[in-house]
């Protein structure tokens, strides 16, 4: 259908990109006959295939796989497997068609795949699930055979000439753990050069705008660490200037990926088994499984009211929503109000003067990567990390430091141990400011569990699939997330992305289709996919790949470059596209 033209350049920009700084495992592959160059093109989720010559590596296609692709093989000369780390997917494509023909969803944060065996099957790291999964490719539909692994954050695979072993390399675990303590203290600094020993590093994820850093927080701002690109990194000279602002706003940038143990439409889980969690003794013998926790209780367990500390605070006082660290907020008498900026401007959080160990200011910390730092348990054999919580890494798992505060029973431990899993995906905090024992807290870059989903519909909806779509349609209705299409019409390359009440537009400016329009593409040979994205970002993931105002069709139809913002049409409008 058309539509009535707008002028696009009036709308509000949005952010194109959301970072969440995946690292790459095999971003570069051959197909097996040598001439082509498969390379994965993360932050713009794309398959790109290059061939090759005599002379200088020509692009051929540039193919929309899902969220963050890391790894990529060719099965054959035209089949290529693409792993997608955030999506927890694997792309299945065909060169010839340069299109998805299928997805796979895989447990989560896939990160590697190789192809071994007779009869031949893929095999698939999953980084956080600390699995293995098998998959046959003959059969896509049969679900993959399961291997878990004893090591944290299997990552690279290699199979043997012979193809009878696989070998999966782990990248948080090893048969020996080095710690190195070293006063990184300066002695004319606020602390005094004390030498804490080993302490725990804090995450860079979502740190500008909760300062001030170290455990300590006697580091006013990142200014402050110049001088570590001279005495840690090895430079010539401390990042200063400029240099340092675009670094700061780079870090500004970074997100907390999607939550695993969250449930498709963010919620906390209100049953989640807890396979490697152990009790500690202080009810049941140490060492036995916990059993399945309830977040939503753990919510309840850490807020008012329930209180620690002789009753003058909840769990929530200090870590408080959505990040779990300190607030931005102080107490006035009769209300909370913004804690003065630092001496840049920085926004300050909160920080204690007794944190339950040591007389001593500390940062409180964040909650949001509890999940990625398990593997250590002292009422087990054998652990698969050598750190546990806490400041120094002494709790050696999240049971353990939960049920040193005022829990009942297993049970209720369990339930915290399952909050803290859970807490990351929320991202503004909620509620009055009247509260004195449950101040808000700073807002949270953070991802929304469903964002990265798939799948890829080769006909008419399953009832699994479309039970799945119509999750996603209904938080994209909420503007939780986001959702694109691609596809096939009239054998061309198309995008859309979801405006809502059943309606999509697509990559050509002056062309919208509906849900049950769109859905009608997709058969064999010009399959469908969908896939959630973060809000806002939609647009540019949908059908203007590189952010210029033109749309992507109407860019190829004018001859342009839809992957380059410097090349647009040469007249000041084309036929369905943007004015300038």
């Amino acid at each position: 259908m058309l539509l009535v033209p707008l002028t696009l350049c009036a709308l509000v920009p949005q952010d194109a990109f959301v970072h969440w700084e995946t690292p790459h495992v095999t971003p570069l592959a051959l197909t097996p006959d040598g001439t082509r160059l498969l390379a994965v093109n993360t932050p713009d989720q794309r398959l790109e295939v290059l061939a090759l010559g005599s002379g200088r590596p020509t692009l051929l296609a540039a193919i929309p796989v899902g969220l963050d692709p890391v790894s990529v093989r060719a099965r054959t000369d035209d089949e290529v497997w693409v792993v997608n780390h955030v999506s927890d997917s694997i792309s299945i494509v065909s060169l010839a068609g340069a299109r998805v023909v299928a997805t796979l969803a895989t447990d989560d944060e896939p990160a590697d795949i190789v192809f071994a065996g007779t009869p031949e099957r893929a095999f698939v790291t999953c980084s956080q699930a600390n699995t293995v999964l098998v998959f046959d490719p003959a059969d896509r539909h049969a679900p993959p055979v399961r291997i878990p692994l004893r090591g944290e954050d299997p990552r690279a695979l290699a199979a043997s000439p012979d193809g009878l072993h696989v070998y999966a390399a782990i990248f948080e675990s090893g048969n020996r753990t080095t710690v190195i303590q070293a006063p990184l203290d300066d002695p004319s600094g606020p602390s005094g050069g004390i030498n804490r020993g080993p302490l725990l590093t804090q995450t860079l994820q979502d740190i500008i705008g909760h300062e001030p850093f170290h455990w300590r927080g006697d580091r006013a701002g990142l200014e402050d660490f110049a001088g570590a690109f001279v005495s840690l990194l090895g430079d010539d000279a401390p990042l200063a200037g400029e240099a340092m602002q675009e670094f700061e706003d780079f870090l500004a940038t970074i997100a907390f990926p999607p939550n695993p143990f969250r449930t498709l439409t963010n919620a906390l889980p209100t049953h989640l088994e807890l396979p490697g969690h152990y009790t500690t003794g202080r009810f049941a013998p140490a060492g036995q499984p916990l059993p399945a926790g309830n977040a939503a209780r753990g919510a309840f367990l850490f807020s008012p009211p329930n209180l620690l500390d002789f009753g003058i605070s909840a769990c929530i006082t200090c870590h408080t929503a959505p990040t779990g660290g300190g607030s931005t907020q102080h107490w006035n008498g009769a209300h909370f109000e913004p804690i003065a900026p630092g001496p840049r401007g920085e926004r300050r959080v909160a920080l204690v003067s007794v944190d339950g160990f040591e007389n001593r200011t500390i940062k409180i910390p964040q909650l949001r990567n509890l999940h990625e730092r398990t593997g250590l348990d002292l009422t087990q054999l054998e652990s698969t990390a050598g750190f546990g919580y806490r400041l120094d890494g002494l709790r050696s798992s999240i049971a353990a430091f939960v049920a040193n505060f005022l829990v009942a029973s297993d049970q209720e431990v369990a339930d915290l141990v399952a909050l803290m899993l859970a807490f990351s995906g929320d991202t503004v905090a909620v509620g009055p400011l009247d509260r004195p024992l449950q101040p808000p807290g700073p807002p949270s870059r953070a991802s929304h569990a469903a964002v990265g989903r798939q799948l890829t519909l080769a006909g008419a909806a399953t009832p699994s699939e479309g039970a799945l779509l119509g999750v996603l349609v209904a938080e994209a209705e909420l503007e939780h997330v986001a959702l694109v299409a691609r596809g096939t019409k009239l054998g061309l390359a198309r995008g859309w992305y979801y405006l809502g009440a059943g309606r999509w537009a697509s990559d050509r400016a002056l062309e919208e289709a509906t849900s049950a329009e769109l859905l009608a593409l997709a058969a064999t040979g010009a399959e469908l996919t969908l896939t959630a994205v973060p809000t806002g970002t939609e647009r540019r993931s949908g059908v203007d790949r590189d952010a210029d105002g033109w749309f992507d069709r109407d860019e190829l139809a004018a001859g342009s470059d839809p992957a380059d913002p410097r090349s647009r049409p040469r007249h000041g409008h084309v036929p369905g596209g943007r004015r300038p």
